[in-house]
């Protein structure tokens, strides 16, 4: 039977304040409960199960880009997007170049005060 069927561990990990830029919990508290839950299978001997290869994908740049044209090109290479506000976007995590899991979400950030600016076909 399958873990997820028949769960026996439950960890929650909290982080108040944390000292980074990028304070989402799968930057701050993920890893910590990746260590615990590591030490606890390894105390319950519980091998790890292998899930196959990883796909990966390269973060596109859509700051500048209108949000249409952002999410198509966010969605083209593999990637989920998490929007906040309309119009141009301003500002996007992970950053362009980096390389992410595929299902990655990406978040953008839009402002309708910036003029968009549209790359239609430009890399």
């Amino acid at each position: 039977m399958p873990l997820a069927d028949d769960p026996q561990v439950a960890i929650l990990v909290t982080v108040d304040e944390a000292d980074l830029y990028n304070d989402y919990g799968s930057v701050t508290a993920a890893p910590y409960a990746g260590q615990v839950l590591e030490q606890v299978l390894r105390y319950m001997q519980i091998k790890p199960q292998a899930t196959g290869e990883k796909e990966y994908a390269i973060v596109p740049s859509t700051v500048g880009a209108n949000v249409e044209y952002a999410v198509t090109k966010i969605e083209n290479n593999g990637l989920l997007v998490e929007i906040e506000g309309t119009g141009t976007v301003v500002k996007q995590t992970p950053a362009a170049g980096e390389q992410v899991e595929k299902n990655t979400i990406v978040k953008i950030k839009c402002d309708t005060s910036v003029d968009t600016t549209v790359y239609y076909g430009i890399e």
